[in-house]
């Protein structure tokens, strides 16, 4: 069978133009001899969390512009639907076929309460849970997470193709996310080769809220191969040919490319930059350009998303008259719309230059935060224009490396200014690491640690390179959480944004080291795994018993301080990691968990 993919840019919620690019879509689909054209997750409904009051209006919508789709479509289609709806995910297939709209998961739940009450036996009539659907027979499944991914894995070899509608954003830390820009290093070739089916992957392309989605979808072959590839951060209709009966190789297979975590972090800072304003119909922006490193990465990064006509700079404010005049330089080398702040200006001067400027022309301010003084450096007080940071899911020691990978590409960032970042002050790290980099480098895998892989506070200490030095960064990350308070919004290109990091203000309690290293979570996952395990035969009297004793155990182990995970929970790819809450005092705080009964 002859798969088309259709990466699309995504503009969630427009109903009417997105119907009208995905018919361009099919037609070109068609043209290129393709029986099934398959849509990104994101591509009609976006997945953006929806008010109550809004969600039935929304709803209405969607199954109208469906409808209209499904009428006028050259081919059959595959459109997932990816929302929220009642509080609850959303996670719909839609097949069109000879016009008809099917919705797979609707069909497949009914058809298995259909069998159960006529009585079918245990393993007719399908997988619990999962979205199939058969065209000209081939047999299709439809993933939509890792998890997806995992128990289709567990089926053995059941389909002839798996079809995985990815609802990840890009994460540089993540390669799975990337999809075909990071094949090598992402766990689809091990999926291919327990599921024995044809992989095809439909990347979401655009920016949703403030996340970006970088595209790259691809086909890979049941034997590893890869059969079609499309580009990051631009559209592209991908084609495939599938052939179930075939156990390769590939005539012409494709080499994948090797990937390049800078450039490809670049990329998408600036595609999710651009796409942000175009969402919002903002054309220009405003920036301070102090002769730092960070405003001028900024600057170059914006010119590069928006064009220099459409980014207003206001240029003071710099600690000394190098940077001043570095920072003159690089506006004339950029030829960006800029405005001489007064000669010794405060930053606060400055801001006030900019907020009139933002007054005025309705431009976007955009800020030249970043990731690392989010979570270490005192802001509380300053004046700062509320805006947008395009770095500020960005670690420090990443804006170095991207200021220094620009430059290769063309030198417009002067030396004083690559050489005009500091490192947050943490007592006693230049004892250990002598040069800068190597100072920044531990503090943002401390940080990084925490944050994108929820390392548990044990484990970063004792575990990882720092001992008390760790302590310290992790302490500053606690008691910063007040400068976070005016935060800005961030473009979201990690596993984890720090805003979207559980911060209880009023909270006084806070993680130590623990000198058992976890051992009473251990025993009590134990605890579960024997429950788990099948009994041999057993007196009614004996599992009372045995019931008796653990529920003790859970009581005495609540009482202690013991019900957290110092292992924190970590994906199979690394996708999603999160710890769990934990108590380091004499009792658990809010009571014990348990009842008397």
């Amino acid at each position: 069978m002859n798969i088309a993919i259709a990466q699309m840019n995504v503009q969630p919620g427009a109903f009417g133009q997105t119907v009208e690019r995905m018919l361009a879509f099919c037609e070109r689909a068609k043209n290129s001899g393709a029986r099934l054209t398959i849509f990104p997750a994101h591509a009609l409904a976006g997945g953006c969390p929806l008010d109550d009051a809004d969600q039935e209006g929304f709803i209405a919508d969607l199954l109208e512009s469906l409808q209209d789709f499904a009428e006028e479509t050259a081919t059959d289609c595959l459109v997932p639907v990816v929302g929220e709806f009642a509080g609850q995910p959303l996670l719909e297939a839609v097949l069109v076929r000879d016009h008809e709209v099917h919705a797979l998961r609707m069909e497949n739940e009914f058809e298995a309460f259909r069998r159960e009450f006529d009585g079918a036996e245990d393993g007719e009539g399908g997988e619990d849970d999962t979205i199939t659907f058969e065209l000209d027979g081939l047999r299709f499944a439809i993933a939509f997470s890792n998890e997806d991914l995992d128990a289709l894995g567990s089926l053995g070899h059941a389909f002839d193709a798996v079809v995985f509608a990815s609802t990840y954003g890009f994460s540089h830390d993540n390669p799975s996310t990337q999809l075909a820009a990071a094949l090598t290093e992402s766990r689809y070739p091990g999926d291919v080769e327990r599921t024995g089916a044809w992989l095809i992957a439909a990347g979401t392309l655009g920016i949703i809220d403030t996340q970006v989605f970088s595209g790259g979808s691809f086909v890979l072959a049941p034997w590893g191969e890869l059969a079609a590839e499309g580009p990051s951060f631009e559209e592209a209709l991908v084609t495939c040919n599938v052939d179930p009966t075939s156990e390769g190789p590939l005539a012409n297979p494709l080499v994948p490319d090797v990937p390049d975590r800078l450039l490809t972090l670049m990329s998408a800072i600036i595609a999710g930059l651009n796409g942000f304003c175009r969402s919002e119909n903002v054309r220009d922006v405003a920036i301070v350009m102090d002769g730092s490193l960070a405003s001028s990465t900024l600057a170059t990064l914006a010119c590069d998303a928006l064009g220099p006509m459409h980014v207003h700079a206001i240029v003071g404010a710099a600690e000394n008259p190098q940077l001043e005049a570095a920072a003159r330089e690089l506006a004339g080398r950029l030829r960006l719309d800029a405005t001489m702040a007064p000669e010794g200006a405060s930053r606060d001067q400055v801001e006030v230059m900019r907020a009139e400027l933002v007054r005025s022309s309705g431009a976007l301010a955009l800020l030249d935060l970043d990731k690392t003084g989010f979570c270490l450096e005192n802001r509380a007080g300053s004046l700062c224009v509320g805006g947008f940071a395009p770095l500020g899911d960005v670690y420090r020691s990443d804006v170095v490396a991207l200021a220094r990978l620009r430059n290769t590409i063309s030198p417009v960032i002067g030396p004083f200014s690559m050489r005009a970042w500091k490192v947050p002050q943490i007592e006693g790290i230049e004892k250990r690491y002598i040069t800068a980099s190597s100072q920044l480098e531990f503090i943002d895998y401390v940080l990084s640690g925490r944050i994108e892989w929820g390392r548990s506070y044990t484990q970063i200490v004792e575990d990882d390179r720092g001992g008390e030095l760790a302590e310290r960064v992790l302490e500053l990350l606690r008691i910063r959480r007040m400068a976070r308070l005016a935060a800005p919004r961030v473009l979201i290109v990690s596993s984890q944004s720090l805003m979207e990091m559980p911060q209880s203000f009023g909270l006084r309690w806070h993680d130590r080291v623990r000198d058992q290293g976890g051992d009473s979570w251990k025993q009590f996952e134990g605890f579960l795994q024997s429950l788990a395990k099948p009994q041999a035969k057993q007196s009614a009297e004996g599992m009372q018993r045995e019931i008796g004793e653990t529920l003790a155990f859970l009581r005495d182990l609540a009482a202690t301080g013991g019900l957290f995970d110092p292992t924190g929970i970590s994906g199979q790819d690394g996708s999603q990691h999160r710890g769990r809450p934990g108590e380091g005092g004499e009792s658990w705080s809010f009571g014990s968990p348990f009842s008397e009964n």
